[in-house]
């Protein structure tokens, strides 16, 4: 705001100094107005201009002190009854949006209206049910399978939903169906107790019919335990149960739960499932009754066939694809040993395959089968798992002819074998295996073969523990029997019978390995057992870049093979048995067009650094380092490489001395 401080005339005259002092006034009042303009319309624009005790009215009281009486004026009004009306109902029919309706009524109609449809969105939404509100006893005193089962159809009549089980102990008498979008929430401490001769869950009952992955789907069952009563089976008698059944269905998660002491058949039962998702369950306690079981899987993924699960349909064979098994634990109970197989399946439909399948940071123990058993399944993965005590960690079939699992979908007997394609087993931890940490099995029928065909075994741990060398058993960390396009590399195996046995593979690729401590052999070529003439030796096999140290006997045996490459291995201290024979770093026999070069080749056991016997043909050995004999017999076997003629064709030329 201007301080109004102008110039007086200082001179008697019309001058140049007054009129020099008259426009600079003008000047400043020009300022001085254009401010107090600004300020006034700023006061007008502003909501905090003055306080209302500062605005006279004309009752001789400020604004405040009218605002404040007529406030309470209106509270009389309102909170007293006039003779006719009530002035609080009157006020009340103002809605919250400032709505004025004719009447209360309408006002409280349109609310409950909001209110209603906000519950029905709820109950849409969620649909959440208390089994303890439809009689569940969790107790155990009394069966609860009818009251949860009630629970369950309210659910599927309203579209959909989710059901808790509260704490306690429930027996169950029957199976309960679970259908489409359902949600079941078992607390920490829920026990569903076996009550009768099966299991506890399916998403079909036996009238149903789907096909494909057109059934009951979006199920979600988490948390609690589902226990096989394997202590009360004298008064709950059975000779097998299936936990869980699941089939035709798209999206189905089961995580959290425990399921314990299943007697002969199957934790969960999964056949013809489209995303499925195995997460961070306990699988503990197993016992086959029957005698010829000893394969039961505590996850079975299976094709949807009559012989597979007979408790609805259609049986069309519909297979389980994208399936994602995780963070779970197979192993033994506090009364029951541990599981046939972990995950896995033993059947198989002809030209219907299983496919994406990951198996992803497991603990599986004391499996007396296999821990995982792939029966003609592709695209599957297995990774960052740990077994422990298994008989066969992970044993890879495929399917021969003439069986069961060669009829087509509509049981028709192909007779014909089956492969298919693509396994990774990479990262995982194998422990005190008893045969195999990973096997891999063809199949020959009519001499048709079904290779395993493009395996691929990287960066794994094989570990038994140390003994002398000649003590272990029968413990081999990677066989492969009619395998193609194998590749096994950055492993690292210590202790067994032997490190990596090959049989009438084609196309295997053996590098950067590490093994030590075997009783016999690092890498074994071993002669075919098929008698057919279908597959009668290994074929372009190489074993590239691999330290191996403190061997039984030889520490790469190579034989009915051709088109072998032996390479840039690093072998030391073979022959440690100290046997009969003469053994050494790289024995050769039997075997077509091979290359051993490279090699470095150390220890004072051995009898020989490198033998190629005369059964041998079109091998030829050069750029040996290290110590002892270098034995290359047969004519057409070479201690030498290969240059040219003057002509450009090709010769041998051998680096043997004379003397």
């Amino acid at each position: 705001m201007g301080k109004f401080y102008y110039k007086k005339a200082t001179t008697s005259g019309f001058d140049r100094q007054y009129i020099k002092d008259q426009n600079q006034n003008l000047d400043d009042i020009g300022k001085d107005i254009r401010e107090v303009d600004t300020k006034i319309n700023d006061h007008k624009k502003a909501k905090n201009a003055h306080t209302s005790e500062q605005i006279s009215h004309e009752s001789g009281l400020n604004v405040g002190q009218e605002i404040e009486v007529t406030k309470a004026r209106f509270r009389n009004l309102v909170l007293n009854v006039d003779g006719t009306n009530v002035k609080e109902v009157v006020d009340a029919r103002v809605g919250r949006d400032g709505t004025i309706y004719p009447t209360l009524r309408d006002r409280l109609d349109a609310d409950g209206q909001t209110v209603d449809d906000i519950k029905d969105d709820l109950i849409t939404r969620i649909s959440f049910k208390n089994a303890l509100s439809y009689g569940a006893d969790p107790t155990g005193k009394t069966p609860s399978a009818d009251a949860i089962q009630s629970a369950l159809d309210e659910i599927h009549s309203e579209g959909g939903g989710w059901l808790v089980i509260p704490g306690g102990t429930y027996l169950i008498d029957k199976r309960m169906i679970i259908y489409e979008n359902t949600r079941v929430t078992m607390a920490a401490d829920c026990v569903l107790l076996r009550g009768w001769s099966g299991g506890f869950f399916a998403n079909g009952k036996p009238t149903d019919n789907f096909s494909g992955y057109s059934g009951r789907g979006n199920i979600v069952i988490e948390g609690g335990m589902l226990d096989g009563n394997y202590l009360k089976i004298e008064t709950y008698k059975t000779n097998a149960m299936d936990s869980v059944i699941i089939g035709h269905a798209k999206n189905i998660v089961i995580d959290n739960v425990t399921f314990k002491d299943v007697i002969t058949d199957h934790a969960i039962d999964a056949n013809g499932c489209n995303g499925l998702r195995i997460t961070n369950c306990r699988f503990t306690g197993f016992i086959d009754t029957s005698g010829t079981r000893p394969f039961s899987e505590a996850i079975q993924l299976g094709e949807f066939t009559k012989g597979g699960v007979n408790i609805f349909g259609a049986f069309d064979s519909t297979p389980n694809t994208n399936v994602y098994i995780a963070h779970n634990y197979f192993g033994k109970s506090d009364l029951l040993g541990g599981w046939g197989c972990a995950v896995g399946n033993h059947y198989a439909v002809y030209d219907v395959f299983q496919t994406n399948i990951t198996i992803f940071d497991n603990t599986i123990e004391d499996c007396g089968f296999a821990g995982i058993r792939t029966f003609k399944w592709g695209e599957v993965k297995i990774i960052n798992n740990v077994f422990r005590r298994n008989r066969e960690c992970v044993r890879i079939s495929q399917v021969s002819g003439g069986i069961e699992s060669s009829k087509n979908a509509s049981g028709v007997q192909m007779n014909r074998p089956q492969n298919a394609q693509n396994i990774l087993i990479q990262g995982n931890d194998f422990y005190e295996y008893t045969v195999c940490g990973v096997v891999t099995y063809g199949q020959i029928y009519n001499k048709e073969a079904a290779w395993s065909d493009g395996i691929r075994i990287f960066g794994n741990y094989f570990k038994l523990r140390e003994k002398d060398i000649g003590s272990y058993g029968n413990e081999q960390a990677i066989q492969i029997i009619y395998g193609r396009n194998v590749f096994i590399s950055d492993n690292r195996i210590f202790g067994g019978r032997r490190g990596i046995w090959l049989e009438g593979c084609f196309n295997t690729f053996i590098s950067n390995n590490y093994i030590s401590c075997v009783d016999t052999e690092a890498v074994y070529v071993a002669k075919s057992r098929d008698t057919s003439s279908t597959i009668t030796k290994s074929t372009h096999l190489s074993i590239d870049g691999n330290e191996i140290n403190t061997i039984g006997r030889n520490g790469i045996y190579v034989q009915n093979c051709d088109n072998f490459d032996v390479r840039n291995n690093n072998i030391f201290n073979t022959n440690i048995e100290q046997g009969s024979k003469d053994r050494g770093g790289v024995f050769v026999e039997k075997a077509y067009d091979g290359r051993i070069e490279g090699n470095r080749i150390r220890g004072v056991e051995k009898i020989f650094a490198i033998l190629v016997q005369s059964t041998a043909t079109e091998v030829n050995v050069f750029n040996t380092k290290g110590t002892g004999r270098v034995i290359v017999q047969g004519d057409s076997n070479l201690n030498g490489y290969y240059g040219t003629t003057q002509n450009d064709y090709i010769r041998k030329i051998s680096t043997k001395s004379s003397s």
